[in-house]
């Protein structure tokens, strides 16, 4: 699993002031007023789904686009939708 976290880099979908904190055990606050999960959480939720190639995802709360990214990269497909 940990290579999944590496291929998207998560300072890409972090707020500037806050790249120093992208990896930091904690919830990043967002620009609309949302917090961005811990990685662990991102990293747990995504290996308890087991996903493959021929799964599709429906995310509710696409957030930073972080999560959204990785799950892309463990399912076929991923349809994401937020308030925002």
């Amino acid at each position: 699993m940990y290579w999944i976290l590496t291929f998207w880099t998560r300072e890409r979908f972090v707020n500037e002031s806050l790249q120093g904190l992208a990896y930091a055990d904690m919830e990043l606050p967002l620009a609309n007023g949302h917090k961005m999960l811990e990685p662990k959480i991102v990293a747990r939720l995504a290996q308890g789904l087991k996903l493959m190639q021929t799964d599709t995802v429906l995310e509710i709360g696409t957030g930073s686009g972080y999560a959204t990214a990785l799950l892309a990269k463990l399912a076929g497909k991923v349809v994401s939708d937020d308030l925002d």
